[in-house]
């Protein structure tokens, strides 16, 4: 069922692009659409900066869209989403009605305030598979808050915390979450600062993890011995995955 709904989450093109004043009224009417509860990807990727009550508004349009599995709020074309409408959105979820699959909030304004409603949310055992909060200033201690949570999300394949301000002080941690996360392929820190010897602890870390794929240190302070192991091991791994994509498709083939 996983790899179904993996599957159905990047076949899906349906995606609603929003714009102008992100006020309560215009949340209702641009998420109107989602009643029918068929779309699987909603981006809203421009605008003014929201409103507090917006957070809750936006959560009301999409709870219980059981079919909606990618939320997309990426802050990179001037929208900006705060703690407050942040915490909102997060808090209206924590009764149920949440089913994403991949949870984007790119590139926003959201600091270690917000995290623990994030986590409780997290907590409350929504299927997340992808979670992007690369952008963000949390800083260690809003990510140490949020690894500690990520541990009891299972299924987690994708987690990207780059340029969110983070040095050496949090790579045990990540690296705690990484073994406790079994099915995790792809941590990106990239656009940090962690020291070259933070870096060296986590090329072992991947060494050790055969299956995490993609590790993206790039732009922190590591040495280049050890950025250029990371890609050999980046690239090698891919070429696993495609060799033995090649060997399932063939079998599949053949079944069929």
């Amino acid at each position: 069922q996983g790899r179904a709904a993996m599957k159905s989450l990047k076949q899906t093109p349906n995606t609603i692009g929003g714009s102008g004043e992100f006020s309560t009224p215009s949340l209702k009417k641009a998420f109107g659409a989602l009643q029918a509860d068929t779309y699987r990807k909603l981006t809203i990727t421009r605008g003014a900066e929201w409103k507090a009550e917006d957070g809750r508004a936006l959560a009301d349009a999409i709870k219980g869209r059981h079919t909606l599995n990618s939320l997309q709020l990426n802050g990179e074309f001037g929208m900006k989403v705060k703690d407050d409408v942040a915490i909102q959105f997060f808090e209206a979820f924590s009764d149920g009605g949440f089913n994403l699959l991949k949870l984007d909030l790119y590139r926003n304004k959201l600091t270690k305030k917000s995290m623990p409603a994030l986590c409780a949310l997290l907590k409350t055992g929504p299927p997340t598979r992808i979670l992007v909060l690369a952008g963000n200033p949390l800083q260690d201690s809003g990510v140490r808050t949020l690894l500690a949570a990520l541990q009891a999300v299972p299924r987690l394949g994708q987690l990207d915390l780059g340029n969110t301000g983070i040095t050496e002080a949090v790579v045990d941690d990540i690296i705690s979450t990484v073994q406790s996360c079994k099915y995790l392929r792809e941590l990106r820190l990239h656009d940090n600062k962690i020291s070259p010897e933070g870096c060296a602890k986590l090329l072992e870390l991947m060494k050790s993890r055969q299956k995490l794929r993609v590790l993206n240190v790039e732009h922190n302070k590591a040495s280049s011995s050890v950025l250029s192991e990371i890609r050999q091991l980046v690239k090698d791994r891919e070429k696993e995955r495609q060799e033995k994509k090649k060997k399932y498709d063939k079998k599949d083939k053949k079944k069929k």
